[in-house]
C-alpha cells in the first residue's frame, strides 16, 4: 500500500470512528456470514448484518425486517 493510500485509509477510519461515536453505533465483523455487522440502538441493541457502503449507496439487513438502504428500490 502506498503512503498516499495509507493516509486516505487513516482519514476514512477517523471519520468512521467519529460517525460511530456520533450515533452510538458499533461496526465489526470477521468476514463470515452477515459480516460486517453493525449494532444499533442504545437500550435494546439490534444486530444487523451484511453492511455495505460505497459512494453510491449504503445498506444493511435487519433480521425480521429486511433491508434498510439509502436508495429507493
Amino acid at each position: 500500500m502506498s503512503d498516499e493510500e495509507r493516509e486516505k485509509l487513516r482519514a476514512f477510519l477517523t471519520e468512521l470512528r467519529d460517525l460511530c461515536g456520533k450515533y452510538g453505533y458499533k461496526i465489526g465483523g470477521c468476514g463470515c456470514c452477515d459480516s460486517p455487522w453493525i449494532v444499533v440502538g442504545g437500550d435494546k441493541p439490534i444486530d444487523v448484518g451484511n453492511l455495505r457502503a460505497d459512494g453510491q449507496e449504503a445498506s444493511v439487513w435487519v433480521r425480521g425486517e429486511g433491508e434498510v438502504t439509502t436508495n429507493e428500490r
